[in-house]
């Protein structure tokens, strides 16, 4: 909880849970995603220009930052 609280996190967020942030660039993100879905995420939103992808293991459903 600290450090989400220090990275800006919010108090009720899914990083002190279900969730979690790869840094990746994003001409790795594609296979890394396809791994994740095969391993039962259900939560993947990819951040290319950003250089991460989030997973968590709540609702299923994807997005793009």
């Amino acid at each position: 909880a600290r450090h989400n609280a220090e990275v800006g996190g919010t108090e009720g967020s899914q990083h002190l849970r279900i969730a979690f942030d790869c840094i990746m660039p994003a001409e790795r993100q594609a296979d890394f995603v396809t791994m994740a879905m095969t391993a039962g995420f259900t939560g993947i939103g990819r951040y290319p220009r950003r250089g991460f992808v989030h997973l968590d293991t709540g609702l299923r459903r994807t997005w793009r930052g």
